[in-house]
């Protein structure tokens, strides 16, 4: 009870044992229960209800707050809610009837968050085989977050087609934790009145896989270069604007010196980008990023002190992305503003069922025209997303069913999912690594494609999404044959907006048009 490291007693966490928001005896008793704690040891701090999505805080001396979101696809959530917490304006964290004695001037602490990066199992063994508690965690969040059979998984949804090998995918998988905290952390620093953060977690335990080291303490890739640079007293912020560009292109980054207490400004920024190269006074400002070739392009700043000592370093990734030219004759039948984007992209574009009966057709929604023109040799692209409501001449799809992500295990935000593209065929000129990161933040889909038979993960799904220890397998794009024709069908957000402005949007259509 007295160890020196103590310095919070939490008196209950996620409001486990209590229902705060609709029970009032509770609040009063969490009320008492403080004050009491307070008594029994006056020199810490005292934090009532640690708490999450549901329930709030009655009394304490911190209000904290945990929060989970995957990166890319809910960066914005995540931005918009660091945002909402840091001016204290959230409808029910802070809402009147749960006030009871909390003050308004407590520190925000985001005292729980992070992102999984699995460990490779080879690497976690006991006496030869699998530790005991890969048999555990089958009970919690719908099963995904069970290790048992893991390599298993990783061969049968085709996994080893898209990385090589099972520690090729866990060292990309704990890479992209590292990249994910980095974005989360940046949003946190560059609101000062976030008072400090708390990453779940320091160590993996046992199934819980968001540990910055793994069981046996190994530190998990990337963290050296990623993550550490960001995680200091003294930060040089850097948040792109957009995270992609085509060649020629400019891409503004802003920047900021960072210390504990909001912007500092002493010293210069130098800052590098393949041969581009430049200067800023602190405390920051905006910088254009040249895009020059298609590839990543590493933009890397120093924080210089007067004298030319280093104060803090970082680094950010940008995707140089050249879509291919766009080709042949669409006929886009339900989507007028989508058919104006594609011609001004250079598309020939029809808005009307051609008589060809192999021409290529583009559709947000499939009906029964669409499912009789495919059976007799039309190449489709369906753009999925939400269902249309009322639509009499709705069918189902040839395969799998698209289901929304909210409020469903694939929302992905605690057992982290991860995304993934084959950046091969027709998608092998989109630079980066398979799994996806922020470049693709403006097309991560708020749907997936569920139920398609094991062999078409393996040969017929060039982008999916998995949870966990790879469990609940989708498919984000899918192409198969149908009848005498073709049907792909993708919930990347391909949409009229994404595509006039968004360089990765345009390459990623210009590739499934070439799958068809």
């Amino acid at each position: 009870w007295n160890h020196p490291s103590i310095i919070i007693w939490t008196l209950v966490n996620e409001n486990w044992g209590t229902d705060l928001a609709r029970n009032p005896e509770h609040r009063r008793w969490l009320a008492g229960f403080y004050h009491e704690a307070r008594q029994i040891d006056p020199t810490r701090l005292i934090v009532d209800n640690s708490a999450c999505q549901g329930n709030f805080h009655v009394a304490g001396d911190i209000e904290d707050y945990h929060p989970y979101r995957a990166i890319p696809d809910h960066a914005g959530s995540w931005d918009a809610w660091v945002d909402e917490f840091a001016s204290r304006q959230s409808d029910w964290i802070w809402a009147a009837d749960y006030q009871h004695e909390r003050r308004p001037d407590l520190p925000l602490l985001v005292s729980e968050f992070g992102n999984w990066g699995l460990p490779d199992p080879a690497e976690i063994q006991e006496k030869g085989g699998d530790p005991w508690w890969f048999e555990t965690g089958h009970e919690w969040g719908d099963g995904i977050v069970y290790p048992h059979a893991m390599p298993q998984r990783f061969r049968d949804h085709g996994l080893d087609q898209v990385f090589g090998t099972l520690p090729a995918f866990t060292r990309a998988a704990q890479v992209h934790m590292a990249r994910s905290l980095h974005y989360e952390i940046t949003t946190m620093r560059l609101a000062p009145a976030v008072a400090g953060y708390v990453i779940t977690e320091f160590t993996d335990v046992h199934w819980e896989c968001n540990g910055l080291l793994t069981m046996p303490r190994t530190v998990k890739h990337g963290l050296d270069a990623i993550f550490a640079p960001l995680n200091q007293d003294n930060v040089v912020a850097l948040r792109p604007q957009r995270w992609s560009g085509r060649p020629g292109d400019a891409v503004t980054v802003a920047v900021g010196c960072l210390g504990v207490d909001g912007l500092r400004r002493d010293g210069v920024v130098e800052w590098r980008a393949g041969d581009a190269h430049g200067q800023l006074a602190a405390p920051g400002g905006a910088i254009a990023v040249p895009l020059t070739a298609p590839g990543m392009v590493t933009l890397e700043a120093r924080w210089l002190a007067a004298d030319g000592t280093a104060i803090a370093a970082n680094q950010v990734e940008l995707a140089c992305v050249a879509a291919p030219p766009a080709a042949g004759a669409l006929a886009v039948v339900d989507d007028p503003p989508l058919a104006a984007t594609l011609r001004s992209l250079g598309y020939t574009v029809s808005e009307s069922m051609p008589a060809d009966a192999s021409a290529r057709l583009v559709a947000r929604r499939y009906t029964k025209t669409l499912e009789t023109a495919v059976q007799q040799g039309a190449r489709l692209l369906l753009l999925a997303g939400e269902p249309a409501s009322g639509d009499a001449d709705a069918v189902r799809l040839p395969a799998g069913a698209v289901i929304a992500r909210e409020g469903t295990p694939w929302q992905g935000d605690w057992a982290t999912a991860f995304s993934w593209l084959k950046k091969q065929g027709p998608f092998a000129a989109l630079p980066g690594e398979p799994l996806l990161e922020m470049e693709y933040a403006a097309v991560m889909p708020d749907y997936v494609l569920a139920g398609l038979p094991i062999w078409a993960y393996r040969t017929h799904s060039w982008a999916g999404l998995a949870l966990g220890w790879i469990h609940k397998p989708v498919s984000l794009l899918a192409a198969l044959p149908y009848g005498r024709g073709q049907f792909a069908v993708t919930t990347f957000k391909l949409n009229a907006a994404t595509l006039a402005e968004d360089a990765v949007a345009q390459a990623l259509f210009a590739g499934v048009l070439e799958l068809l």
